[in-house]
């Protein structure tokens, strides 16, 4: 072998090799960056340890161990374990008494743990000490919806999009407070807002990312269901089922997807279509049966039928037959 060249391997094979203590450093900033990761959320228990794992060092720098004390708590936050947020939010502040994501998560435990007045005066000082920041205006509309003054919580989610025009949660909520109010037009538009900020999507799906209706969905498809609905408050069922075609073949085990649009084919009195799309809604989870059952039943009175007295001529795959054509029991 060339002189030169077999120094070379040998160089490589001693650089690629652990130094004493290396793997050691390694693990422990691999639970950092565990810990500190925008997709924490996807898997719990592991962010969880690893950001305990990280608070155990002793060598790290008030900064980082913040941070981390931080993303603990809102995870615990996360999966319903207040006090416990609490206690990591307010070592925090004691490592950093003007940390702002340390005042918003304070100002959520008090609204989660009740102090509805304690929460209130944590958003309105975030409000008059980060103006810039959107996490004040949130926090306030979210206490005014609460207290269903929708004016309010309107022009705070407005006063938190001003902040950011990314942060796609205040829409969503938009949304909520606009159908609420009757008013369909500016539900859509909200929608439409959401689905024109593409960027906005992987920081928001962690928003929707636990709603049982939502299971699977990321932002962008929430908003497209949602969008789905108003279409169909506004009689425009075209439209929906065109969305919820499209969702049906991304989300083949989401009820509420076949629940929609079988209601919307029921309007358009293709009721054969809504039978089998309510029956679909029943079979793949539980969240929506009652809706699923109301709608099946529906489209069969408006076949003519009822439950107790169907026939199975000319209607298979839609009943349950047996291979005689004498109906079984639903």
């Amino acid at each position: 072998m060339n002189i030169k060249v077999g120094m070379m391997v040998l160089l490589g094979a001693v650089l690629s090799c652990s130094l004493p203590g290396q793997a050691k450093a390694n693990t422990k900033t691999q639970d950092i960056d565990i810990c500190l990761s925008p997709a924490w959320w996807r898997d719990l228990s592991a962010s969880e340890s690893a950001c305990s794992s990280a608070l155990k060092r002793r060598d790290l720098n008030s900064k980082i161990r913040v941070d981390l004390l931080n993303r603990r708590s809102h995870l615990y936050q996360y999966v319903s374990r207040v006090d416990l947020a609490r206690l990591d939010a307010e070592d925090a502040r004691k490592l950093d008494p003007d940390n702002l994501e340390t005042a918003v998560h304070l100002s959520w435990i008090e609204f989660y743990q009740g102090n509805v007045q304690a929460s209130f005066d944590g958003f309105t000082a975030i409000i008059a000490n980060h103006p810039e920041s959107p996490d004040g205006y949130y926090g306030l509309g979210h206490l005014y919806l609460d207290a269903r003054r929708y004016d309010l919580a309107e022009k705070a989610y407005k006063d938190t999009l001003k902040a950011d025009s990314k942060f796609l949660r205040a829409h969503l909520e938009l949304v909520g407070i606009y159908q609420t109010v009757g008013n369909n037009e500016a539900a859509l538009a909200s929608c439409d807002a959401i689905l024109a900020e593409p960027d906005g999507f992987v920081r928001a799906t962690r928003f929707v990312s636990s709603t049982p209706t939502l299971r699977g969905f990321d932002f962008k498809d929430a908003t497209l269901a949602e969008k789905a609905s108003l279409l169909q408050d506004a009689k425009r069922y075209g439209e929906a089922i065109k969305i919820l075609d499209d969702l049906s073949t991304r989300h083949p085990q989401s009820p509420r997807v076949f629940v929609l649009r079988a209601q919307a084919k029921i309007y358009l009195k293709d009721l054969h279509g809504a039978l089998a799309d309510a029956r679909k809604s029943k079979s793949v989870d539980d969240i929506f049966y009652g809706h699923g059952n109301a709608l099946e039943i529906q489209a069969l009175n408006e076949l003519g039928m009822t439950k107790d007295v169907l026939s199975c001529k000319g209607l298979r795959p839609f009943l349950a037959c047996n291979s005689a054509g004498k109906r079984r029991k639903l």
